[in-house]
């Protein structure tokens, strides 16, 4: 057996390589770049945060309420009825003020005639049933409009407020982001919009 007056290094003792205080920095660079990457690769593909700027969706949503938008909801499905997606913007005007992207509630989907009548949404000839507005509320007549293949109608919740379809017209679904699924501030109202 062959010995050597070297003495042992044990590895991570930090003995012939670098400094304790330059190891430790380059330690927290790393943790530092992969924790960016990994933040910006749920935001690019899975999970993004909107907070809301306007009273269109009131009282499903408030303003300075914070959700929560799966992007990848709709790689895999088509969007539905009564869904609450946050989208960009075909309205001219709100890209002039800076809100390039939206959060309306899809009320009819490629192949349907919406109509607004009497106070009411008809979708198909048939009044549809919204529990999620505010006793009083009022829908403008409008129409009849039929939704174009791989387009939405989307409006919303607060129809007297809301800049929506019913002004800037059809969706393409490619305008898509993502599905609100989750109101998550303040927590008081967390839950499901």
């Amino acid at each position: 057996m062959t010995t050597t007056n070297e003495p042992d290094l044990e590895a991570g003792d930090g003995q012939g390589l670098l400094p304790g205080p330059l190891k430790s920095l380059i330690e927290w660079v790393v943790v530092l770049v992969v924790a960016v990457a990994v933040a910006l690769f749920f935001r690019a593909f899975l999970l993004q945060s909107f907070w809301i700027k306007s009273g269109s969706m009131e009282t499903t949503l408030l303003i300075r309420d914070r959700v929560m938008v799966n992007r990848l909801s709709y790689r895999f499905g088509e969007p539905e009825r009564g869904q609450i997606l946050v989208f960009e913007s075909v309205d001219p005007n709100a890209a002039a003020s800076g809100e390039q992207d939206l959060i309306k509630r899809v009320i009819g989907v490629g192949g349907d005639t919406i109509e607004g009548r009497d106070g009411e949404v008809f979708v198909n000839g048939s009044a549809i049933d919204e529990p999620y507005l505010d006793e009083g509320q009022y829908t403008n007549d409008f129409g009849p409009v039929v939704i174009e293949p791989d387009h939405l109608w989307l409006m919303g919740d607060n129809r007297i407020r809301s800049s929506d379809s019913r002004y800037f017209g059809q969706v393409p679904v490619d305008n898509v982001i993502g599905r609100a699924f989750l109101l998550y501030w303040p927590l008081g109202r967390a839950g499901t919009p």
